[in-house]
């Protein structure tokens, strides 16, 4: 591997760990000799927040190895993590009435950070705080907890954010390589999350007859895309699943098992029809509160909007609110 550049080093090795867990991208894999034609299909198989900033650091924008590089391998790890603590905290969300859902005090901790302006250490500690509830929960959740090594995904987690909390502004010394490997093992940890479709449910219509059982005609916008003009289709399904939301699915046409992600993470798309004012077109996560509102950061420009500007931010502040006080009991 001596001759290779980063990119066919980070692609070959997480691809070959995603191929465990999605057979359709193993077959595509296994007809593609060309690295980058690899990592192609290597982003857009990933949910969208990770596999957008995977699609920059493999582009031709960061292909030397200097400090603009090292910046978007953090830009990639903190969206990584910040996507993975909403998806463990939505999944806890929705256990919290069970009895081994105990609320630790160290989430409770990272929660009131999270309130704040979050950074990369505590979308870490969100993980470690879930993943040590989440465990001990037997049956019900939506990830297959006994497939996740948590210690893993700290360690390789670990000299990354160790390294952005010390604000490091002189990278002349640093060995790029060992954070390369770091990021590169933290996205093999994490594969797993490429079994699943993230999605955005549009609308959802009934059709129902006086003989038959009633179908839902589900609208999807598929967020595993190096687009952002997210394609879409409709699915009839036997089974509803919860509109003007971003999910995780199983399958496409069995929504037997979801995971809702929002108010964590929105797709605005999905609010054009009841806005007069059409917001700005993209996929958001919650990053934390400033002046006491919600702040929501971009996946592509523009980084950031005032959800309050439009109607659909009453929703999420009701949404928000619930889950806190949830939270808290």
């Amino acid at each position: 591997m001596e001759n290779q550049h980063p990119n066919q080093i980070l692609i070959e090795t997480i691809s070959n760990r995603v191929t465990e867990y999605n057979d359709d991208f193993a077959y595509d894999i296994r007809r593609t000799r060309d690295y980058r034609k690899k990592g192609h299909l290597l982003s857009e198989i990933y949910p969208w927040p990770i596999g957008q900033e995977i699609r920059r650091l493999i582009g031709v924008d960061y292909l030397d190895i200097n400090n603009e590089r090292l910046k978007q391998i953090f830009r990639l790890t903190e969206k990584t993590m910040q996507f993975v603590s909403f998806c463990l905290l939505a999944d806890l969300w929705n256990n919290i009435d069970k009895s081994e859902a105990v609320l630790s005090s160290d989430l409770q901790e990272q929660l009131k950070q999270l309130n704040g302006k979050p950074a990369m250490g505590v979308w870490a500690g969100l993980i470690r705080a879930t993943l040590n509830i989440l465990e001990n929960i037997s049956e019900g959740t939506f990830f297959d907890y006994t497939i996740i090594n948590k210690k893993a995904i700290s360690k390789c987690a670990e000299p990354l954010v160790k390294l952005r909390n010390e604000n490091v502004h002189n990278y002349a010394e640093i060995d790029f390589m060992s954070y390369e490997n770091a990021l590169s093992h933290l996205l093999q940890e994490l594969a797993f999350l490429c079994k699943y479709k993230m999605v955005t449910v549009n609308h959802i219509h009934v059709i129902a007859t006086r003989f038959a059982n009633p179908l839902f005609k589900h609208r999807l916008s598929f967020l595993n895309s190096t687009s952002k003009d997210f394609v879409g289709d409709n699915f009839q399904m036997k089974k509803f699943t919860d509109s003007l939301s971003v999910l995780l699915m199983h399958n496409y046409e069995e929504p037997d098992s979801y995971l809702n992600l929002s108010p964590f993470v929105i797709d605005t798309a999905m609010y054009m029809q009841e806005e007069f004012r059409k917001p700005i077109k993209g996929v958001f996560m919650y990053n934390g509160q400033h002046n006491k509102k919600p702040v929501y950061t971009g996946t592509a420009p523009p980084d950031n909007i005032n959800v309050g500007d439009f109607n659909f931010g009453n929703k999420l502040f009701k949404e928000l609110d619930l889950f806190y006080k949830n939270m808290s009991r």
